[in-house]
């Protein structure tokens, strides 16, 4: 299984390329006009489906870039969740923090998760109960584990947007050894997998389902942990695609330490 969605996520990745720093069609989801999608991300996500169809014919398939009609049982059984360019701001302005993220869900429980930089050929694949790896190009895989530090003030973690609910002075107070920049969602948290950051808040309340499930599974098998800022576990059974609050990645470790950090502040900003 883990060959054919490599496959499939590494031609979805060429898909892409074909557009970069090319003309395409840009639209927007949202009349603010901070919400992108072109035509790669239409042309990729038509790929992805059907190829997922074809191979997994009685799965079911969530895609970001699908129209949705979701309800609790649809969750059940094995569901694929796609993002089929994660990033699509950083695309458009022709940065290269964008991926492409393919991820399983069975009963609710995310169990495989591939993630595909096709500018870097940066590849990050896990399964549940089989590690989370990492391969770049023509090299070897190698295993990934996140690293071990145990303090914040220790940490590097990876910079969080601008716009979060979140007041900024408390997220600058959220002292860390070092701020590193990556790009997308999926990026930032295959990062802390990686062991190259040790925590990443994600603030945004849009987050959805597809932009979480493929990494999760990496950040867990490489020793990681993901939740919600109350600690609770992200539900992939829940009706609606998008989470609707923020949610922390980490090494595990410091978990505790950053969760009680934040949520003492996004409870303070919600009152």
């Amino acid at each position: 299984m883990f060959d054919q969605v490599i496959d499939i996520a590494r031609e979805a990745g060429r898909i892409v390329l074909k557009y970069y720093g090319q003309e395409y069609r840009v639209e927007y989801k949202d009349d603010a006009q901070i919400d992108p999608v072109t035509t790669a991300d239409y042309e990729a996500d038509d790929f992805i489906r059907k190829k997922l169809s074809q191979a997994f014919p009685d799965d079911k398939v969530l895609s970001e870039e699908a129209e949705h009609d979701d309800k609790p049982q649809d969750y059940n059984g094995n569901v694929w969740m796609v993002d089929p360019l994660d990033g699509t701001k950083n695309f458009v302005k022709g940065k290269t923090g964008f991926c492409v993220m393919i991820g399983l869900c069975r009963d609710g429980v995310p169990v495989l998760g591939v993630v595909y930089a096709p500018v870097s050929k940066e590849l990050y694949y896990a399964g549940k109960g089989s590690g989370a790896w990492y391969k770049k190009a023509n090299s070897k895989p190698v295993r990934m584990r996140v690293a071990s530090a145990a303090k914040l003030s220790d940490a590097v973690k990876v910079k969080t947007g601008d716009k979060t609910p979140i007041p900024k002075a408390r997220l600058r107070s959220l002292k860390t050894r070092e701020v590193l920049r990556k790009g997308s969602t999926g990026l930032k948290i295959c990062t802390v997998a990686s062991g190259k950051a040790h925590v990443f808040l994600c603030p945004y309340l849009t987050t959805s389902k597809w932009d979480v499930c493929a990494p999760q599974v990496i950040l867990k098998e490489a020793g990681g942990r993901l939740t919600f800022l109350d600690g609770k576990p992200l539900d992939y059974k829940q009706e609606s695609p998008v989470w609707g609050k923020p949610f922390l990645a980490s090494n595990n470790k410091l978990h505790e330490e950053a969760l009680s950090f934040l949520s003492e502040s996004y409870q303070n900003k919600r009152t």
